[in-house]
């Protein structure tokens, strides 16, 4: 019919914009809970090898230079967790105060981190980024993490940000029993929210799952790839009775650079959690 237009993709957009607004307001409700969250946190890492085949291949040699894969080396890591509320939009800066490595003891859980934060001097926040900076030596791989931050992907609906985005529907999902919105994202403004170690651009991708009725970010997932190097961040959270709010449950790491043979892996899970109010 002439002058005819399809209603249904108009009134999806509109559903994923009220969604969308409604999770956005969770968002902003979120950062202005808590200034502090520590948690006790288990981190496995461990760089997987996947079988090469080389190149050489004879009926003299039929394994052909065959590079043998498998876990490389894994490396178990405890700690104390904490993200500190960095100001409207700006998100939660991670601090990480090592505990154990290899069931090898380094010192007893404390809260140090908090403690110190606390205080309000000046040189708190440095002195807590050295004691996190500590903690990188431990890493298996040698790529750089920048984008491992439970509530990062969480950030990319706050009022201040999500402009950076175009959002599009996924599909409806169940997790946890809960029905949820899956949402695509990918990053259009320049310059971008992060960028490579040689200043380049790198544009973000990934999905948001979002609890239909309440605006509750339950799931979120996160891609930064350029030809050097890709990561992969996923993070799923839970609802914890005790303190009556959504807390990051674990987190899924994965890097590949494209001269490496091995590719890096890190989940992180986390426990304990103490909120610490404004």
């Amino acid at each position: 019919m002439v002058g005819s237009v399809p209603a249904r993709p108009a009134a999806q957009n509109r559903a994923v914009r009220d969604l969308l607004d409604l999770a956005s307001r969770y968002v902003v409700d979120y950062e202005q809970h808590f200034w502090a969250l520590a948690l006790d946190e288990e981190n496995v890492q461990w760089l997987e090898r996947p079988v090469h085949t080389g190149s050489n291949l004879t009926r003299a040699n039929p394994a052909g230079g065959m590079i043998p894969g498998g876990v490389q080396r894994r490396t178990v890591i405890h700690s104390d967790y904490v993200l500190v509320q960095a100001g409207p939009g700006r998100g939660w800066v991670p601090y990480r105060d090592l505990v154990s490595v290899n069931d090898k003891h380094v010192r007893d859980r404390d809260d140090r981190l908090v403690r110190l934060l606390k205080t309000g001097r000046p040189e708190a926040f440095d002195e807590a980024a050295a004691v996190h900076d500590e903690s990188h030596r431990y890493d298996v791989g040698n790529v750089q993490r920048t984008i491992n931050i439970p509530m990062f992907g969480m950030m990319l609906l706050h009022p201040q940000v999500r402009e950076r985005f175009e959002f599009k529907a996924a599909g409806d999902e169940v997790i946890a029993g809960r029905a949820v919105e899956r949402i695509a994202y990918t990053e259009k403004a320049r310059p971008t929210i992060i960028k490579t170690s040689r200043g380049k651009d790198i544009a973000l991708t990934g999905f948001l799952w979002v609890e239909s009725s309440t605006g509750v970010v339950v799931k979120t997932a996160m891609t930064a790839a350029d030809p050097i190097v890709r990561a992969n961040v996923y993070v799923t959270f839970r609802r914890d009775s005790e303190l009556g709010f959504w807390i990051p449950d674990v987190m899924e790491e994965f890097y590949k650079a494209a001269i490496a043979f091995d590719e890096t892996h890190s989940v992180s899970t986390f426990t304990t959690p103490r909120l610490y109010p404004r």
